[in-house]
């Protein structure tokens, strides 16, 4: 979560250095803010997919392990009560 605020922080110190050194029309500013939001968007929708993609490949291992166990729990019972 940390590295989340981070990201978001450095994108917004981004735009506000980009604003204040970079003297240019209103439209034209509007067009660049427009783009560079376009663009975090992008990147922070790829960090969430990634992210996505790691916890469910994280959950399927889980249940996997925990399918093992219990499979194997239930052949033990099974044999002790035989």
């Amino acid at each position: 979560m940390g590295n989340l605020f981070s990201f978001l922080a450095g994108i917004l110190v981004g735009v506000a250095v980009g604003l204040l050194y970079a003297p240019m029309s209103g439209e034209e500013l509007r067009a660049e803010i427009k783009a560079e939001a376009e663009t975090e968007l992008r990147k922070a929708e790829a960090e969430w997919n990634r992210r996505l993609k790691e916890v469910n490949e994280t959950l399927e291992a889980t249940r996997s392990e925990i399918k093992a166990y219990i499979d194997k729990e239930q052949e033990t019972a099974e044999e002790e009560s035989e």
